[in-house]
């Protein structure tokens, strides 16, 4: 039985881990929404994210963004005008030399959703409740010798009805044919 694991290159690969990875809180990620935060520009913040190396605010060129990205310049630059507007980012200009990205208003706005919402369940509970093959736990009984040629269906309540009796309600008398 392999053993789990919480190492990148062994959850992909020594070749995709080569390239290095970009942590992303999950927060963001699941609350794309509560902050309004479009498809386009989480790719942006993506793409500033895979710069941030340290504490230190990223600097990459909207040039570069847009490469690793496919938009076009003028999407990237939209979209962090609009990223700052929701207050989201800080954009720092610096003379001559690329911008400088501070993430400190996300990273607010990231705690303060982390306070008051509950973080997920590893183990995640079935939809419906589990229900058992036949209605019977034990096939040798008198009662399930007696019923096993009838038809019947099993509801979620584990309680049997009969298929007709279904159909009935279900087609009023009809039996399901025209």
């Amino acid at each position: 039985m392999k053993q789990n694991t919480y190492n990148f290159t062994d959850k992909w690969s020594p070749e995709i881990g080569k390239w290095g990875h970009t942590p992303v809180p999950n927060l963001l990620v699941t609350h794309q929404r509560k902050l309004c935060i479009t498809n386009g520009e989480l790719a942006v913040l993506l793409g500033l994210l895979m710069f941030m190396w340290s504490t230190n605010n990223p600097f990459p060129a909207v040039s570069t963004l847009a490469s690793h990205s496919g938009m076009a310049s003028k999407t990237i630059r939209r979209h962090i005008r609009s990223l700052e507007a929701k207050g989201l980012i800080r954009r720092k200009y610096r003379k001559a030399i690329t911008n400088e990205y501070d993430f400190g208003p996300l990273k607010s706005r990231l705690h303060s959703i982390a306070k008051v919402s509950t973080p997920p369940t590893q183990k995640r509970t079935p939809l419906r409740p589990q229900m058992s093959r036949h209605p019977y736990p034990e096939l040798n009984t008198k009662e399930y010798e007696a019923n096993k040629t009838k038809r019947k269906r099993q509801n979620y309540n584990g309680e049997t009805t009969h298929i007709s009796k279904l159909l009935e309600e279900r087609f009023g008398g009809r039996n399901g044919r025209n």
